[in-house]
């Protein structure tokens, strides 16, 4: 293989998998459009006036409409909306927003080796670009933090608890939820992190928020990583060693309260 054939391969990846080029939330967005004209199905040129985009960005939201599982092709040049996609404009159940965004192969990927944490930009650009290549993972990269951004502070909600339970700690879960997104933000800004004093400033964000919301094995893991540095070891390093412990912690934490 020549050395421009291999440039290539690195560039736009070996047996590219094909996701949505729209976030999820503007996707619904594309739908809901669709739905308030008081029709499932609508003409190609009519969704391209009803949502002003046009020539190649039309054909890359239509597409990606059809990778959600939003809309499908009816006729030469209708688009006829989907049950999923009349549900999920419905929907107020986080879990099931999140479920049709994971139906995604390489999104569900991402969130198996992450889970609720957002991942740094940079972060997820390298642990793509193997997968399907520079171009298409700064891409994705982008688009999957736009879009967990959008989905995960309505996480680990009560909607699914019966009403009394709601109203009993509903407030409580409401500040707990701000919280949790907070700390996703952080620890994705912390994992990939070079210098001890940015680490040392994310682990005391950390270890506030965590204490704050009684997530005392989570606690215990930050804790635990300051004092593995009070025993010689560099802060990057023993950050280091416990990624994956720190991912599977706060996701094991979270997941008491649904």
């Amino acid at each position: 293989m020549n050395k421009k054939s291999q440039e290539e391969i690195k560039e736009r990846g070996i047996g590219r998998e094909e996701f949505p080029k729209i976030p999820l939330m503007t996707a619904i967005e594309y739908v809901e459009k669709i739905l308030k004209k008081g029709k499932e199905v609508i003409l190609r040129e009519d969704f391209e006036k009803l949502i002003d985009k046009h020539g190649g960005r039309l054909n890359i939201i239509i597409k990606s409409l059809k990778e959600y599982g939003f809309v499908i092709s009816s006729g030469k040049s209708e688009l006829m909306v989907t049950d999923l996609g009349k549900k999920i404009t419905k929907t107020k159940n986080s879990k099931e927003i999140l479920d049709v965004f994971l139906s995604v192969p390489i999104h569900k990927k991402i969130y198996d080796k992450y889970g609720r944490i957002i991942p740094d930009k940079k972060v997820l650009i390298n642990f793509l670009e193997g997968k399907i290549g520079k171009l298409d993972a700064q891409t994705l990269a982008g688009l999957y933090r736009e879009s967990m951004k959008a989905i995960l502070p309505t996480m680990s909600t009560l909607e699914e608890r019966p009403l009394e339970e709601r109203e009993e700690v509903g407030r409580e879960r409401i500040i707990l939820d701000k919280n949790i997104y907070k700390m996703s933000l952080i620890l994705g800004r912390l994992l990939p992190s070079e210098k001890d004093e940015e680490i040392n400033e994310s682990l005391d964000e950390l270890l506030d928020l965590a204490e704050k919301n009684n997530m005392k094995e989570f606690s215990g893991v930050i804790k635990g990583i300051r004092l593995t540095n009070k025993e010689s070891e560099s802060l990057k390093n023993a950050l280091k060693e416990s990624a994956n412990e720190i991912i599977k912690i706060f996701e094991k934490e979270l997941s008491k309260g649904e």
